[in-house]
């Protein structure tokens, strides 16, 4: 029995701050590129599993990793990196094209998990 394919990346992703926050199920390689077209800069993954980290290395895209199991709750300072994060990736994106970075400065590096 073949499992059904997963639903479009595209049909997939919703926007908790428009444009700015938004929340998708794991992508795969193919639509990474999807996602970066549609205005996603970087990746924050709560999974438990880091079977994607090294794909996201691999393609230059700034990625956190917050492995959240389901019990606990995640500590406080994991959503403290995961908000500074973001706020990052906010301010990149909200820079004039003159302070913005070009393709030809280097990826940032990713943070490491907590």
């Amino acid at each position: 029995m073949t499992q059904p394919s997963p639903q479009p990346i595209s049909e997939n992703l919703w926007w908790v701050i428009p444009g700015k926050l938004a929340g998708v199920r794991k992508p795969t390689a193919e639509e990474l590129n999807e996602l970066q077209k549609a205005g996603i800069s970087a990746i924050a993954s709560v999974l438990d599993d880091p079977s994607n980290l090294a794909l996201y290395h691999a393609t230059h895209i700034p990625h956190l990793w917050l492995p959240t199991p389901e019990a606990p709750p995640p500590a406080q300072n994991k959503f403290r990196t995961y908000k500074i994060l973001l706020t990052s990736k906010i301010s990149l994106a909200t820079q004039s094209p003159s302070t913005a970075p070009t393709d030809d400065d280097e990826p940032p590096p990713s943070l490491p998990p907590i």
